[in-house]
């Protein structure tokens, strides 16, 4: 009988751990079409600042219990996670959609697992096996030819701004590991609300004072179009999102975790298709080789 509960409850946690998955990629998967929604107002580095500024007062309510309750030696590691799991990936992929359609975005980032294997093996101890090398190699083969070939180049845009996606799904890579290994036992709410008081008062002056965001504010017809959108980016898929995926790490592993990366570009891809934007079998051919690639670094 006592069995029989265990079997029981390993099963709700895989069933948990499955949906928060699921869950947390329609969050993201969603999140590449309101950057570019916030690009037709505002220019990338204003999206970033302004999606930063609104995931900082989600979390402002916990700041100061987060500072009281945290061990000040985990503070170098929850700003190791602000800087790679938020603010880095925050301007690095509304510049490379200045240039790069949002379901393209969205397809480069599902070479996070991989990345984030290969910072595991590299930086924090994780058993390297040859087959998830391969693994590795080959999704990366997968994320080349999506730049290469998976747009529309008779369209305008520069299709190696790409290489700024495969850069955040690096900075996401780190901090994956940086959360399973060094910030487990933190409760995700306090690790989020100090990794945002840490990055978030520099956006909010960045956004008011280094830029012109309340002139377009008051002079672009298109302003709270995009303003809508990347509060959507900073509420629901930075804050909120943010919340969830930390859970998700410490609840499994970073690697079972970062497959969200796999499960966002479907959702990316039909939201652009159903936007207009351009797909070709290169998007699919690109989009089996990191699955592929995905299916050999699975395993013990």
């Amino acid at each position: 009988m006592i069995v029989g509960i265990k079997e029981r409850l390993k099963g709700n946690q895989k069933l948990l751990a499955f949906s928060t998955l699921i869950f947390l990629s329609m969050l993201w998967g969603v999140s590449f079409f309101f950057i570019k929604k916030g690009l037709v107002a505002f220019s990338w580095h204003q999206v970033a600042a302004l999606r930063i500024t609104f995931a900082t007062i989600a979390f402002s309510p916990f700041i100061v219990k987060a500072f009281k309750k945290v061990d000040k030696s985990q503070y170098k590691y929850v700003f190791a996670f602000a800087m790679l799991g938020n603010a880095i990936p925050a301007f690095l992929f509304p510049l490379a959609q200045t240039q790069i359609s949002s379901s393209l975005a969205g397809i480069l980032n599902s070479v996070t697992p991989l990345l984030t294997f290969t910072a595991g093996v590299l930086f924090f101890g994780v058993a390297f096996v040859l087959r998830k090398f391969w693994g590795v190699l080959l999704g990366l083969v997968g994320a080349s030819i999506l730049i290469l070939y998976g747009a529309d180049w008779e369209a305008e845009g520069n299709q190696w701004y790409g290489l700024f996606a495969i850069l955040a799904a690096v900075c996401y890579g780190f901090s994956s590991n940086i959360i399973k290994n060094k910030l487990q036992n933190v409760p995700s709410h306090l690790t989020s609300a100090i990794a945002f008081a840490f990055v978030g008062p520099s956006a909010i002056v960045y956004l008011l004072l280094g830029t012109d965001f309340i002139q377009v504010m008051q002079i672009n017809e298109n302003a709270w179009v995009s303003f809508t959108g990347v509060m959507y980016l900073g509420f629901i898929s930075t804050a909120f999102a943010t919340y969830i995926f930390i859970k998700l790490i410490q609840m499994t592993s970073a690697l079972f975790s970062a497959a969200v990366a796999y499960i966002i570009p479907i959702t990316a891809v039909f939201i652009g298709f159903l936007d207009g934007e351009f797909i070709t079998i290169w998007h699919f051919v690109g989009m089996t080789l990191i699955l592929l690639g995905v299916y050999l670094t699975k395993g013990k």
